[in-house]
């Protein structure tokens, strides 16, 4: 098995998959990471190298066997679900993964579909256009469209505060994008 991610939230799977008696591979640009040490091998490998994760899942299915690639707790569904698709393993489509963790693309995704979602805007900057025309109303929430764990998330009352927000969470995009999203009152559900 080919996990993605050697921190702390990995480290139960990274267990699991030695239970049935499989060999773990796991790749992480941090060897210093505290699952390393518990892998049958490691590899130094950057989680958003989509092409060298390939080339090494390539190498782990021609030493060892390759039976799928799998990720918890990491904000890289999408890079599993490339490995999966370019090496034929069980898995969603990358397409799938990108609109699954992408907030911008699930969004579009949702609209184009019907499916009842919050209004929303992508934020380039602070003072970005899209936000005044899309006609959000406060309150708002503002995310990284593409991270995970509540990092660079606020939730906003006023203009003063919006700006504040979009510099805050920018940051923590890998692709420099925020989603501004009218705020809907209720229970909030994750699935990992």
């Amino acid at each position: 098995v080919f996990i993605l991610g050697a921190g702390d939230m990995p480290i139960p799977a990274i267990r699991a998959a030695r239970e049935p008696g499989w060999k773990s591979v796991v790749a992480d640009a941090n060897p210093g990471a505290p699952g390393a040490v518990l892998a049958d091998r490691f590899l130094a490998v950057d989680l958003k190298d989509r092409e060298g994760l390939v080339l090494a899942a390539r190498g782990i299915r021609a030493d060892l066997g390759l039976d799928g690639v799998f990720t918890a707790g990491t904000d890289f569904s999408a890079s599993v679900a490339w490995v999966a698709q370019e090496l034929g393993l069980p898995g969603i489509p990358y397409e799938t993964a990108l609109k699954a963790s992408d907030k911008l693309r699930m969004r579009a995704a949702f609209a184009a579909a019907g499916v009842p979602s919050p209004r929303f805007a992508a934020a380039l900057s602070p003072d970005d256009p899209a936000i005044a025309a899309a006609g959000l109303r406060f309150p708002l929430v503002v995310k990284p469209a593409d991270s995970m764990g509540s990092r660079g998330c606020r939730a906003v009352s006023d203009v003063e505060e919006l700006s504040a927000a979009i510099e805050a969470a920018l940051p923590h995009s890998r692709s420099g994008r925020a989603i501004v999203e009218e705020y809907i009152e209720g229970p909030e559900f994750s699935i990992d």
